[in-house]
């Protein structure tokens, strides 16, 4: 049997035995650089006349905690310093923190562990 990926966005990132039919990882994939990859593999024989079969592969790539959250205001990172006045009452918006986080999931509510303090 020899298989051969014809084409799509595998990008250099998965190898396939032309025997097996096994397709291997060959690098580090990173959800937030590419999140998908779609190719097509094709089998073919040696016999007179020769025959291929084709099929659509599709790999999701899992998000991992990777990515530190970036807090985009204040814009000192070490501290925010509001000052309030004596006679302010309860429920007063004192400030907005605002964050964001480039891993997806769970992971996009950066602002929920910095609440829950």
């Amino acid at each position: 049997m020899l298989t051969t990926v014809v084409q799509g966005s595998g990008g250099g990132a998965f190898d396939i035995d032309r025997s097996s039919g096994l397709i291997t990882q060959t690098r580090r994939l990173d959800r937030e650089q590419t999140s998908s990859f779609e190719f097509t593999v094709t089998a073919g024989n040696d016999g007179y006349p020769g025959t291929t079969s084709s099929v659509a592969v599709f790999v999701n790539v899992e998000d991992q905690n990777d990515n530190s959250p970036i807090v985009h205001f204040p814009t000192t990172a070490d501290r925010l310093l509001v000052q309030l006045g004596r006679d302010t009452t309860i429920g007063t918006l004192i400030t907005r923190i605002d964050a964001s986080d480039p891993d997806a999931g769970l992971s996009l509510s950066p602002l929920n562990s910095l609440l829950r303090e």
